[in-house]
């Protein structure tokens, strides 16, 4: 029974400049090119921009500013008298806000526009890995007797975002939520994922620990007019990084009771990060794909060099496994 075979093998000797030998180089020579050519061609070879997905660590921070855009349409109804000139005796459009920071607060009593509302928080890790995947945020807002319908809502909202894998991020992110409806409204509801926004890609391995600045100062000397919900959102946008609510989907709620209810699920899902690789990552994979082109092609430059040389095209010295011929006859 055969167990196990092995060729016998031969070898080629020639002189350096050998025919044999320049048409050996040169067969190495054009394989190193044709499989660089071949590779480079494929536009994937100097991976500049790489892409991988993470689950953000994300914590609400419990800093907000909410806002009620009330209107009375009685006001534009009314007929035009001469004591008033056509003006409204009553207040035809006013915003009532309500924040967690207390120096926007103290403006708005100042200026009549402050709105207690009940605020509420839940979050949820669903497959219990540590991370949040979903915040619940829940306002209520008891509408006094003089208080107009509301006709539109604003919510904006802060986090502590963190990325972990490849780059080591950490950052303040923002999401403005802006619904209103022709009609008044008892209620609204938003449904959306939070997602990331990059400019640039990050620096694999890099360390972003400079992004962790606040959208608001958080001291009583802050300036009540940099906070608003225009600017908020610019200077969201203006950010290299930030997040917004993406896939959102909302539904408001007509009604003209004397409770106005929102409510903003907010979900954490992988997210589509960026990345440019390290110089060592770039030769890698450079490297990866060439040597896998190299080898395909020569798998058939080695048949081809096999092929002349075992029909002896070039004059070369020959050394072979195989034993000499026994010369000894034995009759």
């Amino acid at each position: 029974m055969l167990v196990y075979k092995e060729n016998l093998l031969k070898w080629h000797y020639a002189d350096w400049w050998h025919g044999a030998v320049v048409f050996r180089v040169f067969m190495h020579v054009v394989l190193v090119i044709v499989a660089y050519a071949v590779t480079y061609a494929g536009e994937d070879m100097w991976k500049k921009l790489g892409w991988y997905r993470e689950q953000p660590a994300v914590q609400f921070k419990y800093e907000f500013l909410a806002a009620l855009e009330m209107v009375d349409t009685t006001c534009f109804n009314s007929a035009p008298t001469t004591a008033t000139g056509g003006a409204c005796l009553g207040e035809a459009a006013k915003v009532k806000t309500y924040s967690s920071f207390g120096y926007l607060n103290d403006v708005a009593m100042a200026e009549d526009s402050f709105a207690a509302m009940d605020f509420g928080v839940s979050e949820e890790d669903e497959d219990r890995d540590g991370k949040i995947d979903e915040i619940n945020v829940y306002l209520k807002y008891d509408r006094g007797s003089r208080d107009p319908p509301v006709y539109g809502f604003k919510l904006a909202l802060m986090f502590d975002y963190q990325l972990k894998v490849r780059s080591q991020v950490r950052m303040e992110g923002l999401v403005v939520v802006s619904e209103s409806g022709g009609v008044p409204g008892a209620g609204v509801y938003v449904d959306g994922d939070l997602q990331l926004r990059q400019s640039f890609p990050f620096l694999d391995g890099g360390l972003y620990e400079d992004l962790n600045f606040p959208f608001v100062d958080r001291t009583y000397y802050g300036s009540a007019d940099n906070v608003t919900f225009p600017k908020l959102a610019k200077a969201n946008r203006d950010r290299g990084y930030s997040t917004y609510l993406g896939d959102k989907h909302s539904v408001w709620n007509a009604g003209a009771a004397g409770q106005f209810n929102a409510h903003i699920k907010i979900r954490v899902r992988d997210q589509v990060v960026l990345f440019r690789p390290s110089d060592l990552g770039v030769f890698k994979f450079a490297w990866v794909q060439f040597l896998a082109t190299w080898v395909f092609f020569w798998f058939f430059v080695s048949m081809f060099e096999d092929f002349v040389f075992r029909m002896n095209v070039f004059e070369t010295r020959i050394f072979s496994d195989a034993p000499p011929p026994n010369k000894n006859k034995r009759f």
